[in-house]
């Protein structure tokens, strides 16, 4: 599909089982990959297979249950930890076309957008799934 608007395709990233999960965090957050395979070369063939998938959901949850001291911080509410966007959100109505959404989505950089009634509350045709 890339090629075909004439985007750059997504970088392709991997990291070996090997590494630490601090260096596939890092990896994940300089690249702003929400997963990353998991890449072990066969001993026997030398050809490289996925082995696994990290993601943020499977980090969070080795945090919670594995880390205590940390799971508390996981208990305050977001606003004071200040996770999240609070100025500035972009936003699209009903009206707006899928392309003017994904153009909206690459030029913020995020991976979704609120759809919106317009006096800017979420629409309840989006939150119907």
């Amino acid at each position: 599909m890339e090629k075909e608007i004439g985007a750059s395709p997504p970088e392709t990233l991997s990291i070996d089982p090997q590494k630490s999960l601090y260096d596939a965090c890092q990896q994940m957050l300089t690249s702003r990959a929400r997963r990353i395979p998991l890449i072990e070369a066969d001993q026997l063939t030398g050809r490289e297979a996925v082995i696994s998938v990290m993601t943020q959901y499977r980090i969070l949850k080795f945090v919670a249950v594995n880390m205590p001291r940390y799971t508390n911080m996981l208990r305050k509410k977001l606003c004071d930890l200040r996770l999240g966007t609070y100025d500035g959100i972009a936003t699209a109505s009903m009206e707006a076309t899928i392309f003017d959404v994904i153009s909206l989505m690459s030029e913020k950089g995020v991976a979704s957008i609120p759809i919106v009634e317009p006096n800017g509350i979420h629409s309840s045709c989006a939150q119907q799934g």
